[in-house]
């Protein structure tokens, strides 16, 4: 029996039995997810929990993370059939080579697996091959009937191009699936909200910081049907439940929200993962499937009560005052006139503030009627909704620039390190190259002089004449010697293990001296013992030959105003 969280993710089980049956025998299972103090049955995986594939053993809807990296087989294949010598830059390889897809697996079991179909009725062998030219891993239901040796895909430009291409910033496009979703109706709600919190609990003996415990909520909700018209006043259940009522964007709006109390709740009392985006300490977004939580200020940035001029409202529309001071457990059922003075911190206030002092409840009727004042005029203006589609003002009106008035292939993109040193390259690396540039006395290209140099349609670290110099970082090439577990997979990367990195670098060398270079290896250990054991090259590492001007930075051309 396994019981599931009511988080339509399947990843966390609250309760799981023993994998293996009781005497024996194939293991049946009993599924149960968990809501609203009940628990339902769940017929399929599949549907509970939105997937083509659920597994069992890793609880992911997707490809089983304990499968063999090679055949896809559940059981991780054998491994001990690839033996490892001391030296790192060695290896007895006792694979077995497919010559229809020129992939090695461990052993004949694992050779007989890959042939197997699957359920789509295909095999392993004719959805992933090699090309024997470039050595790249083909996929072919995704891009094998598009490749092209020395073509790599760029995130950016949204389709392969040549390693060496210059990107340029892209016009967006209008999302395929947001289409989709305004020809069933919009499916996205607003929710309009303020908190006020008590500080009664002192966190230090100078009575100076308290914490801050939310003890009112007022909120305001609109969905597609209802934004443009009056609301009327009803009592709305926490807006949580609206996750699960068929609306597929929930977005939250408060002014000048703090998003540590958000995050802060999120962890202690739900399931959820949320994805983050900061600015230094400051939360600009949250967001969580389709819940979000953004922050009115970064679009409006002025005070709340400067609102309403600001958008020609109603004259009524005044900002109140709350009176924070009052605002105790002792004070929750007061009834009568309304507090002194003092309690609303009047003296922080200026002169114009005090004479306005009263209590006036609606701040969400202000932001409420503010944002979707401020929406109107963006929609119709630009099309899009800034609210769902950006971060800040900023972003809004870049996306509104990128989406209706950037042509293709205008504006170049500078490479984050310039496009001098512009290739990612450890210092490692670059003292070793530089090392053997010294002791041999030649001149290398590399990422220090130029940039690193194409080879057979994939960059090298150093090239000098027909002699490739490669350096290997242990972790990243896969070192026999510091990564003995072949097999396991790697947690930031779960399509890959120590055994398939090191044999993608083996590859890519082997390539090379077929293709009559001369390849020069050095792993980041053996470099590392090396500097140790060598007066001569430690004193050349220590002297810090790297050079000290740093590249020419476009930004520094700016000068005032936030550059500053």
């Amino acid at each position: 029996m396994t019981v599931f969280a009511d988080d339509r993710k399947g990843r966390k089980p609250l309760f799981e039995g023993p994998r293996v049956r009781v005497g024996g025998g194939e293991r049946k299972n009993i599924d149960l997810i968990h809501g609203k103090a009940h628990y339902n049955l769940i017929k399929t995986m599949i549907a509970a929990f939105s997937c083509n594939y659920y597994c069992r053993i890793c609880h992911t809807p997707h490809r089983c993370t304990a499968e063999c990296d090679r055949c896809r087989n559940t059981t991780p294949c054998d491994f001990s059939s690839a033996s490892s010598s001391p030296s790192s830059s060695s290896i007895v390889r006792d694979f077995v080579n497919c010559k229809k897809c020129y992939r090695n697996f461990y052993g004949e079991t694992g050779y007989e697996n890959h042939l197997r179909p699957l359920r789509t009725g295909r095999s392993i062998c004719d959805v992933v091959k090699i090309c024997p030219s470039c050595n790249v891993v083909i996929l072919l239901d995704k891009d094998g009937r598009n490749h092209k040796c020395g073509e790599v895909y760029c995130a950016i430009c949204k389709k392969y191009m040549a390693v060496e291409h210059r990107c340029h910033m892209q016009p967006v496009k209008d999302d395929k699936k947001k289409k989709k979703e305004d020809r069933y109706g919009d499916r996205s709600v607003y929710v309009f909200y303020d908190i006020e919190f008590r500080q009664e609990q002192s966190l230090d003996r100078s009575d100076q910081i308290f914490r801050h415990t939310p003890n009112l909520l007022i909120s305001s909700t609109s969905c597609g049907v209802c934004i443009t018209s009056t609301p009327t006043s009803s009592l709305l259940p926490p807006s949580s439940p609206y996750c699960d009522c068929g609306f597929k964007h929930v977005t939250c709006i408060a002014h000048y929200a703090n998003g540590n109390f958000i995050v802060s709740t999120i962890l202690q009392h739900t399931t959820w993962k949320p994805e983050i985006i900061m600015s230094g300490s400051k939360i600009l977004r949250i967001t969580y499937d389709g819940p979000r939580f953004v922050d009115s200020l970064n679009f409006m940035p002025m005070p709340l009560r400067k609102l309403p001029a600001a958008f020609g409202l109603d004259d009524s529309m005044a900002k109140g005052y709350f009176p924070h001071f009052f605002n105790k457990k002792k004070s929750s059922d007061y009834g009568g006139p309304f507090p002194p003075p003092e309690m609303y911190s009047v003296d922080s206030m200026c002169s114009a503030e005090r004479e306005g002092c009263e209590t006036t409840p609606q701040d969400v009727r202000i932001l409420r009627s503010a944002c979707l004042r401020f929406r109107e005029i963006f929609l119709s203006t630009t099309g899009g909704d800034h609210f769902r589609e950006s971060v800040t003002i900023a972003s809004a009106c870049m996306r509104v620039f990128r989406k209706r008035f950037l042509k293709q292939d205008i504006i170049a993109i500078t490479p984050p390190g310039g496009y001098r040193l512009a290739d990612n390259q450890s210092r490692k690396a670059l003292l070793w190259l530089l090392w053997e540039e010294k002791r041999r006395g030649t001149v290398i290209q590399h990422a220090t002089n130029r940039r690193e140099a194409p080879v057979m349609g994939k960059k090298v670290d150093g090239l000098a004449g027909n002699t490739v110099f490669q350096f290997h970082g242990c972790y990243f090439h896969g070192c026999v010697a510091c990564f003995p577990d072949r097999t396991k997979r790697i947690a930031n990367s779960p399509r890959e293990t120590m055994g398939s990195r090191y044999e993608a670098t083996t590859r890519k060398t082997d390539g090379l001296r077929v293709g009559g270079f001369k390849v020069v290896e050095k792993w980041e250990c053996e470099f590392e013992r090396e500097t140790r054991e060598t007066p001569e090259l430690a004193s050349f590492v220590a002297s810090g030959p790297l050079p000290t001007e740093s590249p020419i930075n476009p930004r520094d051309a700016f000068f005032g105003g936030r550059t500053n």
